[in-house]
C-alpha cells in the first residue's frame, strides 16, 4: 500500500513538473511577474524614451487595452530548465506603426509571422536549454504582448471575428420618436475607420470617420472625413435634421434626399463651430446620406419627423477676429527627427525659420512629414497631417511665449538649385494668422547634431524637443511637459 501511494506521489510530482505556466498582461502590474519558479520582466532596454507600458489608447476601443512594447524593449524570462517558451504578440494599436522584429539571446526562436493589426495575434516560439533568455524588439515599430506560455502545448490562435456593424434590421419598428429626436456621439472611440451606431433608434453610418470621447477641454463628436459619406436612417420617414458641430473651411456637401443648407467659411476665414452648421429640409424618406468633400464634425444632431427644422444657421460661431500678420525670415535650419521618424515609420523634419540678426526670437517652428527622406519639396497641410501639431510661432524669450498652430496651416516648399523657398500661413491659438516666407539656402542637421550645439540655448532646445511617450506625442519645454495641444501635464 505504501509502495502504491509512493508511486502515485511520484507520478503527480512528474506531472506537476511538466505542467505549463502561463503569464498574461492585463494590467500595469504585469510588467514584472513571478509564478511557479519562473520570472517574467519587461524592460526599457536600449529604447532611450519609452519603456513598456499598459494603456488603453484613445484610438482603441475600451475592450482592447494593450501592454505596448517599443523598439529596443526587452522581455527577460528566467527560471530553471527553460526549454520551451511561446509568446503571443500583435501589432500595436497605434496607427502607422510597423510590427517590430524579435531576437533571442540564446536558443532557437521561430517567428509566427508579421501581425497586420491589433487583433491579428501571432505566436513566436523559442526552444533551447537555459536558465535565462532575453528577447529584444528589433527593426522599427512596436508590438503588444498578450501572454507567455512556458512548457505548454502548441498555442493555436483562433482569429477574433469583429463585431458586425449595426444595420437597419437592428432598429425597433415600434419605437416612438420624439420631435425632434436627438443623436449624440456614442461613448466609444473609433479612429479613421468605417463605423455605425444606433442612438434613439436612429442608425448612424459613416464609411470613413472617427468617434472621439469628450475631455476636459474638447467636446465629444463623431465626424465624416473629407470625400466620404454620412447616413442617418430611421424606421419613420424623416422630414429634416440639424447638425450642431463644426465644418471645415470652404465646406460644401450634397444630399441624396431633400435640400441642404450649410455654413461655408471662405478661404481666408477659419473653420466654423455653430448650432447648427448644417440643416437639411424636405427629406421625406426614412434615410438621408450626406456626401462631404470637406469634413463635418457632429456634436449633436436633431432629427425632425413632423416638420422641417425651424433653427437658423449659426455661421458666426467660429469667428475669432484675429489679426493677419506677415513675417519674413532670412535664416532656416532643417532638423531630421530620427527617433520620431523611426518610430512612426515615415520621415519627420523640424524646420526653424528665424532672423540671422537675432536667431533667439521671433521664429517659427514647422513640423513636416515629407513624402521621402531628404526631399522637403511639396505642400504640407494641417488637415491631412503632413503639417504636424508641433508647429508654433515663438514671439518672446520664454518657452511659454509662443502660440501654437490650432485652427489651420499650410506650408509650401520649393527648391531651385541650392536655394529653398518656404512660404505659408499658420492660424494659431492666439486667434492670429501668421503669413511667412523665406528664400535662401537651408542646412540640414540630425537632431543629435542640432539640439546640443544649435542656435538655441539648452532650455530652448529642450523646449523644441518632441518625444513619443506611451504612444502619445509629448513636448518638453524647459522643465515642463505638455501635450501636443499645449496642455501642461502635471
Amino acid at each position: 500500500m505504501k509502495k502504491f501511494f509512493a508511486l502515485i506521489v511520484a507520478v503527480c510530482f512528474a506531472l506537476s513538473a511538466m505542467a505549463e505556466t502561463e503569464f498574461t498582461f492585463t494590467s500595469a502590474a504585469d510588467i514584472n511577474q513571478t509564478k511557479d519558479g519562473y520570472t517574467i520582466s519587461l524592460a526599457q532596454g536600449s529604447n532611450t524614451q519609452n519603456a513598456p507600458v499598459f494603456q488603453n489608447p484613445y484610438y482603441n476601443s475600451e475592450n482592447h487595452p494593450e501592454m505596448r512594447m517599443y523598439l529596443g524593449n526587452t522581455i527577460t524570462v528566467s527560471g530553471e530548465n527553460l526549454t520551451n517558451i511561446q509568446m503571443v504578440f500583435a501589432k500595436s494599436g497605434a496607427s502607422n506603426k510597423e510590427y517590430t522584429g524579435l531576437i533571442a539571446s540564446d536558443g532557437d526562436l521561430v517567428s509566427g509571422g508579421t501581425s497586420t493589426d491589433a487583433t491579428d495575434w501571432k505566436v513566436d516560439s523559442w526552444t533551447g536549454n537555459a536558465t535565462s533568455v532575453v528577447f529584444t524588439l528589433t527593426g522599427k515599430g512596436q508590438r503588444q504582448i498578450q501572454r507567455i506560455l512556458i512548457d505548454g502545448e502548441p498555442i493555436v490562435i483562433i482569429p477574433d471575428e469583429p463585431d458586425p456593424l449595426p444595420t437597419r434590421d437592428d432598429l425597433d419598428g415600434d419605437f416612438v420618436y420624439s420631435e425632434p429626436t436627438a443623436i449624440f456621439p456614442k461613448d466609444t472611440t473609433v479612429l479613421k475607420a468605417e463605423y455605425a451606431f444606433i442612438d434613439n433608434n436612429i442608425l448612424v453610418h459613416c464609411d470613413m470617420g472617427s468617434i472621439i470621447k469628450g475631455t476636459d477641454t474638447t467636446s465629444a463628436f463623431f465626424n465624416c472625413n473629407a470625400n466620404y459619406t454620412l447616413t442617418f436612417e430611421a424606421t419613420k420617414e424623416i422630414k429634416g435634421l440639424a447638425i450642431s458641430g463644426m465644418v471645415r473651411k470652404q465646406f460644401n456637401a450634397e444630399v441624396d434626399h431633400g435640400t441642404i443648407e450649410f455654413c461655408s467659411p471662405g478661404e481666408l476665414e477659419e473653420d466654423y463651430e455653430g448650432n447648427p452648421v448644417v440643416i437639411i429640409k424636405d427629406i421625406n424618406e426614412t434615410s438621408v446620406t450626406i456626401s462631404c468633400p470637406k469634413q463635418v464634425r457632429c456634436y449633436a444632431v436633431r432629427v425632425y419627423f413632423d416638420a422641417n427644422p425651424t433653427e437658423e444657421l449659426d455661421c458666426d460661431g467660429g469667428s475669432t477676429g484675429g489679426e493677419t500678420i506677415f513675417l519674413e525670415f532670412d535664416k532656416a535650419d532643417a532638423v531630421y527627427e530620427s527617433e520620431i521618424s523611426e518610430d512612426e515609420g515615415k520621415p519627420n523634419y523640424t524646420i526653424y525659420l528665424m532672423q540671422e540678426s537675432n536667431p533667439e526670437y521671433p521664429y517659427i517652428t514647422l513640423d513636416l512629414y515629407p513624402a521621402a527622406q531628404g526631399d522637403l519639396t511639396g505642400t504640407y497641410e494641417m488637415e491631412n497631417g503632413s503639417l504636424g501639431e508641433t508647429t508654433w510661432y515663438q514671439y518672446g524669450e520664454s518657452a511659454l511665449d509662443r502660440t501654437w498652430m490650432d485652427e489651420d496651416g499650410m506650408v509650401a516648399v520649393s527648391k531651385e538649385g541650392a536655394v529653398y523657398k518656404i512660404s505659408g500661413f499658420l492660424t494659431c491659438d492666439d486667434t492670429n494668422t501668421y503669413n511667412f516666407s523665406f528664400t535662401g539656402e537651408m542646412p540640414f542637421y540630425t537632431d543629435d547634431e542640432y539640439y546640443p550645439e544649435g542656435i538655441h540655448d539648452v532650455n530652448e532646445a529642450i523646449g523644441a524637443t518632441k518625444i513619443l511617450r506611451d504612444g502619445q506625442l509629448i513636448i518638453l519645454r524647459g522643465e515642463k511637459t505638455y501635450t501636443s495641444s499645449g496642455i501642461e501635464i502635471r
